[in-house]
């Protein structure tokens, strides 16, 4: 015969009408008076199915209703966020000087040697520091002249890839067309 775990999770000696036989004893195991109600949902207050056992709320939309309640982010308005980059993309640019008109007669340059070329940014920014181009002012007046050559058509967006530069830890970059080719 196999032993079998007592029914009572309450001391030997507690009455069977002492409230300690009917909560466990205090021990937290097998605690019916609670056990047996529904725990409201932190975030919509519905009930809490029995298969999310300890958990606050009935599903994971419902949690991250309540995270965006609690958290609220900045920016959710889109076109404040575009508003917010143009300026920042203006004043890089008005900063740039000379530095910009020069990398675009580099960006020129390159269009005419290499055209229809796939490559990612880092890539073609160094042929235009190779060609004897400075470097700018400050490293977002790049993004200024990028954008610049695909709003003039010399470049075109084609995909993605991982950096290769050590400084920009593996992150990813856009690979452009440059106009012209197959």
């Amino acid at each position: 015969m196999s032993a079998q775990l007592p029914l009572r999770l309450s001391p030997p000696d507690a009455g069977a009408g002492d409230p300690a036989s009917v909560t466990g004893g205090g021990t937290g195991l097998g605690n019916r008076t609670t056990d047996s109600l529904p725990i409201p949902c932190a975030g919509c207050g519905g009930k809490i199915p029995r298969p999310r056992p300890n958990k606050r709320f009935c599903s994971d939309d419902c949690r991250w209703q309540a995270w965006d309640r609690e958290h609220p982010r900045a920016n959710r308005d889109t076109a404040e966020a575009s508003r917010r980059r143009d300026e920042g993309i203006a004043r890089v640019e008005e900063n740039a000087g000379a530095w910009l008109e020069d990398a675009g007669e580099a960006l020129g340059r390159l269009v005419e040697t290499f055209p229809g070329k796939e490559a990612p940014w880092d890539h073609l920014k160094a042929l235009l520091l190779v060609g004897g181009l400075r470097k700018p002012h400050h490293p977002n007046a790049w993004g200024g002249l990028v954008r610049r050559a695909v709003k003039a058509g010399w470049l075109t967006r084609v995909g993605y890839t991982t950096a290769s530069s050590p400084q920009s830890h593996g992150t990813e970059m856009r690979v452009y067309r440059v106009r012209g080719g197959a």
